[in-house]
């Protein structure tokens, strides 16, 4: 029962908190994107700029100007990530967990994953603390998976935030707090933000205030 718990967490993180966002998507440097003329895009990332790196990784990736190439893809990751992209290090990290144009290792995509998470980026948190419940590429730990939970939270993301009501609530992971967990529903639920997240929560709160109110 508690595995399932667990499990399902772990899923509540990467669905609630849309773990795989579209590439162009993701926060990356303005000056270069998917409009940007792909010869700049070359020049700039062949100069060592990470930010023209991760795009021209991207349209490796999407068979942008290129025929498709998951390796060169992979590659171009890999120099952009070593420079500290931490958008850059999310992609090698899932290209890692897949195996898509490099060896499939579960520990290297939680490393790049890691990297990218410990730069402030809210996409790679989000996977980090729901590696922490399932295990995949990393010892299980979650203690470690609340603490990344709580970071986003604290941070304002609706979907961290339920989430920690959630744990709060059940009890599993830290010791049942119904006055956190509270908190915690309701500020997810004031976010404005994530309408659906926000209704979502309201009905996470609404269930909690419902079973305090049976329990007087």
């Amino acid at each position: 029962m508690r595995d399932s718990a667990k499990r399902l967490l772990a899923l509540c993180l990467f669905l609630a908190l849309c773990v795989f966002q579209p590439v162009h998507l993701m926060a990356q440097p303005a000056a270069f994107d998917e409009h940007s003329d792909l010869a700049s895009v070359v020049e700039f990332a062949n100069k060592g700029d990470a930010g023209a790196q991760f795009e021209l990784g991207n349209r490796y990736y999407m068979g942008k100007g290129f025929k498709q190439s998951f390796e060169q893809a992979a590659q171009w990751y890999t120099k952009a990530a070593e420079q500290g992209h931490s958008d850059a290090a999310v992609w090698l990290g899932r290209m890692h967990e897949f195996g898509w144009g490099v060896e499939k290792r579960a520990d290297l995509a939680f490393a790049w994953t890691l990297k990218a998470a410990e730069q402030g980026n809210e996409t790679a948190a989000t996977a980090v603390a729901a590696k922490y419940i399932t295990g995949d590429g990393v010892a299980k730990d979650p203690q470690q998976s609340f603490n990344w939970t709580k970071k986003l939270a604290e941070k304002g993301v609706p979907g961290a935030q339920k989430l920690m009501g959630i744990i709060y609530d059940g009890g599993r992971i830290v010791p049942r707090d119904y006055q956190q967990a509270l908190y915690w529903y309701r500020a997810a639920a004031n976010q404005t933000q994530d309408p659906d997240e926000a209704q979502s929560a309201q009905q996470y709160l609404d269930s909690l205030l419902s079973r305090m109110e049976e329990n007087k």
